[in-house]
């Protein structure tokens, strides 16, 4: 994980070599703004920032080799 600061831009590329390995659980991310909120940038969703601190990006798809490249970027309230 990249972050700009202060934490207004994230890049994050979390990725799985394995399906076999996979995890329920999602990418947590550190030293973001909790009262923040994040937009990413590919798909417009908008994430709050103690929910990707606490809970973290969904979990990646199960196949061998995935790997994705997210963009958040903070945005007004």
């Amino acid at each position: 994980m990249r972050c700009c600061p202060p934490e207004d831009e994230v890049v994050v590329f979390p990725f799985q070599p394995s399906a076999l390995t996979r995890s329920a659980a999602g990418t947590r991310l550190k030293g973001l703004d909790p009262d923040a909120r994040y937009q990413d940038e590919g798909t417009g969703a908008v994430h709050e920032g103690a929910v990707l601190l606490s809970h973290g990006l969904p979990p990646l798809l199960s196949f061998d080799w995935t790997s994705e490249l997210v963009h958040l970027r903070r945005v007004p309230r």
